[in-house]
């Protein structure tokens, strides 16, 4: 067992994360909008927790950086502002590592990590940062079965390395950027807006010049009883397969101006009710209907989100 280490992943390095990333998705990135989605809150990015743990990959037998060639990761539960998250290493079989993050005792990061002592870190220097996405896509979930498409793999060298110093230094280039772009991908591209990501599956092998610095990827399965989508990917030193969801887009209330001709004028008039969380959900409707009512409406909530005054 490797002595285990913890960190707090506070809201800047999950800004830094987001810059190095581009993965801008309001899951991750938009406080109010992250409100009235899955988690009610944001969400460290899954990529993130990962490459943090590989950074703190132990030391192989000879003292140096594991040479990774295989590595599989399941994303089982999240990780939010300010979480403190435990890592624990564990040395598999004479090539390999399993790896866990936990929040309070929580599991919600699980890594298998298997090693090549031949594998070579060595390749092509990889661009800087690719052009910046301009919308997160809203992939519809009609149109995923079979999508396919590219997307430029690079990064801010300085940034990375801020970040996860050990692991930009001795995984190459374009292994690097590629588990990055794999955020990216699933975040703003395929499925965009409406995703979660689950897990992926990797094999690292030597840089193929017939490939350019891109990766290209193909929806190979999705089942919409479920929501899960697998996602076959190949980028010059990295191929395998990202695994994610669909999620349900959120459910928007009723506004005042549908309300009102549902509700008697005076049916709530004289009373005056008090709407905890009246914000947002069944809270934000309640208010609605008693305010269309004639009631004299107070509501309270813990942020404002948009659309609260209204």
């Amino acid at each position: 067992m490797v002595p285990p280490v913890s960190r707090c992943f506070d809201m800047k390095s999950h800004e830094d994360f987001i810059c190095l990333s581009m993965d801008k998705n309001p899951l991750h990135a938009d406080p109010q909008a992250a409100r009235r989605l899955l988690f009610g809150r944001q969400v460290v990015h899954g990529i993130h927790g990962m490459l943090w743990a590989l950074d703190r990959l132990p030391e192989d037998t000879a003292g140096g950086f594991p040479k990774i060639s295989e590595l599989k990761c399941e994303f089982t539960g999240s990780i939010h502002i300010d979480d403190h998250v435990a890592l624990n290493w564990v040395e598999g079989n004479q090539s390999g590592y399993k790896g866990s993050l936990l929040v309070e005792g929580r599991v919600v990061t699980r890594l298998v990590v298997e090693t090549d002592s031949g594998m070579r870190s060595e390749g092509p220097k990889i661009p800087g940062p690719p052009p910046e996405p301009l919308v997160c896509r809203e992939v519809l979930a009609e149109d995923l079965a079979g999508c396919s498409g590219k997307v430029p793999i690079g990064f801010s060298m300085d940034l990375a390395r801020k970040l996860f110093p050990r692991l930009v230094d001795n995984l190459s280039c374009a292994r690097f950027a590629s588990l990055l772009s794999a955020t990216r991908l699933v975040g703003m591209e395929c499925p965009g807006l409406h995703s979660i990501f689950s897990g992926l599956k990797v094999a690292f092998h030597e840089w193929d010049e017939l490939l350019s610095p891109q990766m290209v990827y193909q929806v190979v399965s999705w089942q919409p009883n479920t929501g899960l989508i697998r996602i076959k990917i190949q980028s010059p030193q990295v191929q395998g397969t990202l695994e994610c969801f669909h999620r349900p887009a959120p459910k928007l209330q009723p506004t005042m101006s549908e309300i009102v001709p549902r509700v008697k004028p005076e049916e709530f008039a004289g009373q005056h009710a008090l709407v905890v969380g009246g914000s947002r959900g069944l809270g934000e409707l309640t208010a609605k209907i008693l305010g269309a009512g004639g009631a004299q409406v107070t509501i309270t909530y813990h942020t404002p989100v948009c659309g609260t005054c209204q």
